[in-house]
């Protein structure tokens, strides 16, 4: 076991090194004397003892923590900056102060180095020690240990490293027997009478299990000793349940090599220690990337070779690039001295061997790209020399030449050509040619009607166009027919829609457009034929539609009317059941009606007891983690009863799911204010039961063996065969399956209330009522 091992709990949890320094900050009494301190011992099952320390506590030595460090992550903002000596820096290896726990930088705008205070390499990975700290003078500082001490001699005090919280077990070894450590008594008292072994359980199972002995009073257990034998773990038993817990400790395994990830693997049972490059590199490329050689430590990496394949520029590994980490820099040539690369070698200048050219450089009007932007002369209205097209005074498409000051010479217009405009600009349309593209003028058919004519793409006239058909008694379109193309032909007759949609008829007016539609005649067809608002008038309903209805056992429903305008029975959306009517109209009377369950107690108001519920005796708490369903269940309440549902008529079914721990749960019907029966799930004595709680006591009637599974929930159910005459079952998990079950005749048992109870981890939730 090492140091760190034993050094665990309370006052004792501090580094080291510091022990003497800072025993005023690690929560040591203000007196001079020596005190007990309890710390958890591995080769005991993490049972304290009291370990003498002398430690002064004057404190007048001690150093302060800055008001800086965080409180709520142990690290500073503040970057202590260097007050020079030996020049301004370049770098951040120019830097190194020697703390360990300081990061150190090269501010390049000033060339002075900083300093910041990093609290990560401090942290002992213990939260009962306090938070370290990083001094930028003194390096890693120690923090304030939590001190757990409730003053309880018989109490085993220490500090959880796991949640940083005080924890003080009851350790019984440290009183004189037949004495018990009961905090609450003050520490070791004399053994409390008992009945059972529940009147002796502390609710500590680390302590061992207390029992009722032959003398009627409550006896020590056998304590529980976790040690999984691994020096680097925690651990620590749990009181609740009794279970051992052994977590890694990797503050254990630091083998004072800074390169190194140091882990407690638990499953090996030993130290580990991983090399780490990262922890190397002192962030500077150049001089290549550090590794890590295990044990030996850091070593050296070897220079980067900087080349980008390219014979043009040239190539050298800068230290004060890259903000002073270094880096690799590639420059290409700058012939004509202008400060811009060569755009041949990845740079931008566009003629390397003329100063006047580069980027940035002012437009002039000279037929050349001056500013390298690929454009040339666009400050100026056009490009020195070249021609370009232009809109004439008459809207055609001209010709215009640069000038030498950059700007553009008249618009002179193009030859007439048969395009339908203008193009000389002599205010005439494709003269020369029969007519001007795209223009029409009016003919005579052969028909006699007046009809147009265009011009064509090619500039001559097409053929003669009759014109649309009009209402005038003429064959205007040379069609041989008459007034062809209208509503209708005038004094003709037709069918129509009518305003309300049904079919009726019209009549053609002298301008070839229909009169109003007349509607017909209503007949039974679900519809409205008359326009009168009214389907199916003069019959005895609308068909196809539905009506509010009550059958013969007063049960509402809906009827449909036929299509022959005659109304359909009166039917129900579900069967009512207990009536002779078929409600639903499917040829059967009272299908599907079976028994009713109903959620009588859920436990989801999240108080206990919950409404309606009497208490008996005090006890049960609820929570998710003892939730069946819902949001909550139960866990271990004493007797409690309720009345408000009258549970035990003939073919009545109750139930309760429960999952068990150690104990019983225990299941009432009948009950009232002077007992109940109960069916009892009882995995300590791997049995069903059936018992009468008279006066909220036991009298055993009946039994069957029966073993249960720790943690798994099971449906324990009674049936009513008769108001005095049960069956009480078990089922699995899936709520189906039958594990076991008991029968008996109670005379006397009359339908009442129910009640519940259990000790010793049982879980119960949704109470449910069958009928």
């Amino acid at each position: 076991m090492t140091e760190r091992d034993r050094v665990r709990g309370g006052s004792l949890l501090c580094r080291a090194g510091a022990l003497a320094l800072l025993a005023g900050a690690c929560g040591v009494p203000d007196d001079d004397t020596t005190f007990p301190v309890d710390v958890p011992r591995e080769d005991a099952g993490d049972v304290e003892t009291d370990v003498p320390v002398d430690v002064p506590t004057d404190g007048e030595d001690l150093p302060e923590i800055p008001d800086s460090v965080a409180d709520d992550a142990g690290e500073t903002d503040a970057v202590a900056p260097d007050d020079g000596g030996g020049g301004p820096c370049t770098s951040d290896r120019e830097c190194s102060d020697g703390v360990d726990c300081t990061r150190d930088t090269c501010d390049l705008e000033t060339g002075r180095c900083a300093h910041e205070p990093q609290a990560e390499p401090c942290n002992d990975g213990d939260p009962c020690t306090g938070i370290e700290y990083c001094d930028v003078v003194l390096g890693c500082r120690p923090g304030t240990p939590i001190v757990c001490d409730d003053g309880i001699d018989c109490t085993v005090d220490a500090c959880n490293r796991l949640s940083a919280e005080c924890e003080f077990v009851a350790d019984h070894t440290r009183c004189t027997e037949p004495e018990l450590c009961d905090p609450d008594r003050g520490g070791c008292a004399p053994p409390i009478s008992c009945a059972t072994d529940e009147d002796c359980d502390d609710g500590d199972l680390c302590n061992g299990v207390e029992t009722c002995g032959t003398l009627l009073v409550c006896e020590r257990g056998t304590p529980i000793v976790c040690d999984d034998g691994v020096d680097c773990t925690i651990d620590h038993c749990v009181p609740a349940d009794g279970s051992c817990e052994a977590v890694p400790d990797d503050a254990a395994c630091d083998d004072g090599v800074a390169c190194t990830v140091d882990r407690c693997d638990g499953a090996l049972g030993r130290c580990t220690h991983e090399a780490s490059d990262a922890l190397c590199d002192d962030g500077q490329f150049c001089n290549g990337a550090e590794r890590c050689l295990g044990a030996a430590g850091c070593a050296a990496g070897t220079p980067p070779v900087c080349s980008d394949a390219l014979a043009c520029t040239i190539d050298r590994c800068d230290p004060a690039a890259a903000g002073g980490a270094g880096a690799c820099v590639f420059e290409p040539p700058d012939v004509d001295g202008d400060t811009y690369y060569d755009l041949a070698c990845t740079g931008d200048d566009c003629d390397d061997l003329d100063p006047r050219i580069h980027p940035g450089m002012t437009e002039s009007c000279n037929a050349v790209d001056d500013d390298c932007d690929t454009l040339t002369d666009e400050t100026f209205a056009c490009v020195r020399g070249t021609p370009g097209s232009c809109t004439t005074t008459c809207g055609s498409t001209g010709s215009r030449t640069c000038s030498g000051s950059c700007s553009w010479g008249v618009c002179n217009p193009p030859a007439e050509t048969c395009n339908g405009t203008d193009d000389d600009c002599d205010t005439s349309c494709d003269e020369g040619w029969e007519c001007c593209a795209g223009t029409s003028a009016t003919c005579t058919t052969w028909c006699g009607s007046s009809g147009s004519r265009s011009c064509s793409a090619s500039c001559g006239w097409g053929a003669c166009n009759p014109p649309a058909e009009a209402c005038n008694g003429l064959d205007d379109d040379c069609d041989g027919s008459t007034d062809e193309g209208f509503t209708c032909a005038a004094g003709s007759g037709g069918s129509c829609t009518t305003t309300c949609g049904s079919v009726g008829s019209r009549v053609c007016s002298s301008s070839c457009t229909w009169d109003a539609c007349s509607p017909p005649a209503e007949t039974c067809n679900g519809t409205d034929d008359d326009c009168d608002t009214v389907c199916d008038n003069g019959f005895a309903c609308c068909a196809g539609t539905t009506s509010s209805c009550s059958n013969a056992c007063g049960v509402s429903g809906t009827r449909t009317c036929s299509s022959s305008c005659s109304a359909g029975p009166c039917c129900a959306a579900s069967e009512v059941c207990g009536n002779t009517c078929d409600d639903d109209c499917d040829g059967l009377t009272n299908e599907g009606c079976g028994p009713t369950c109903t959620v009588i107690e859920g436990f989801e108001s999240g108080v206990w007891p919950a409404s309606g519920w009497v208490s008996v005796a005090a006890g049960g708490a609820l929570s998710s983690a003892y939730a069946h369903d819902g949001s909550y269940g139960l866990r271990d309440p004493d007797w409690h009863y309720r009345t408000a549902t009258t549970v035990g008529n003939a073919g009545d079914r109750l139930f309760v799911w429960t999952r068990p721990g150690t104990g019983r749960t225990y299941f009432g019907f009948g009950a009232n204010s002077t007992g109940a029966y109960s069916i009892i799930l009882a995995p300590n004595t791997t049995e069903l039961l059936l018992q009468q709680n008279s006066g909220w006591g036991y009298t055993n009637l009946t039994s069957t063996p029966c073993t249960f599974s720790t943690g798994v929930w099971y449906k324990l159910e009674v049936e009513f065969v008769s108001t005095t005459s049960i069956v009480a079952r078990v089922y699995e998990s899936n709520g189906t399956t039958v594990r076991c079950s008991l029968s008996r005749s109670i005379a006397g048992l009359a339908p009442a209330g129910i009640a519940l109870r259990s000790f010793n981890g049982h879980d119960s939730d949704t109470i449910t009522l069958c009928r």
